[in-house]
């Protein structure tokens, strides 16, 4: 039997105060960020390492250059939210950075042993790379951004956040058939 008195609604508020609380970084959140975004180029860079030829090497080159700036502005952006020292900054920052150079040397190693003919570890790579990319792009980041609701908001402002959401997924997917 329900009890008529207990008020079984959530409020939804929207005060500055709330979303500070919640729209305020953690250290821990950055450091997972930071995994993700650092596997995700350790993929990226393999990637490019296993590229066999000039056409390849160009078209994920470009590929992971036009979309490495905002990586970097996010896990930066998640960082002095989280406002850890300047030092473990600097760190993460530098470990961020090194990742996609050791991508790239473990890929020209795989490259020089992998059979020409079989394209399985390739196709492999490749499938991590767009999955990782996905995942920070999708979860990390725009779920973020989608879930937060400000004092000026109104429907009509999220509705136009998410449709630029699905705007940009939709361009950077026929970006892919010419890169």
């Amino acid at each position: 039997m329900r009890d008529e008195t207990v008020n079984y609604e959530h409020p939804v508020h929207y005060h500055v105060e709330h979303l500070a609380e919640h729209a305020r970084g953690s250290l821990l959140s950055s450091i997972l960020l930071l995994l993700a975004l650092s596997l995700h180029s350790i993929f990226e860079g393999l990637a490019i390492g296993v590229a066999s030829n000039t056409t390849q090497l160009t078209s994920i080159t470009t590929a992971v250059l036009a979309h490495k700036a905002f990586a970097g502005y996010a896990l930066g952006s998640a960082m002095v939210a989280s406002a850890m020292k300047n030092l473990h900054f600097l760190i993460l920052c530098f470990v961020f950075s090194f990742c996609g150079i050791i991508g790239v040397f473990l890929g020209m190693i795989l490259e020089d042993n992998v059979d020409p003919d079989n394209n399985v570890p390739i196709g492999i790579i490749s499938s991590m790379v767009t999955g990782t990319f996905l995942y920070v792009s999708i979860v990390e980041i725009a779920m973020k951004e989608l879930m937060t609701h400000r004092e000026d908001s109104s429907n009509t402002w999220d509705l136009l956040k998410l449709v630029a959401f699905f705007v940009g997924y939709l361009m950077m997917s026929f970006l892919a058939l010419w890169v």
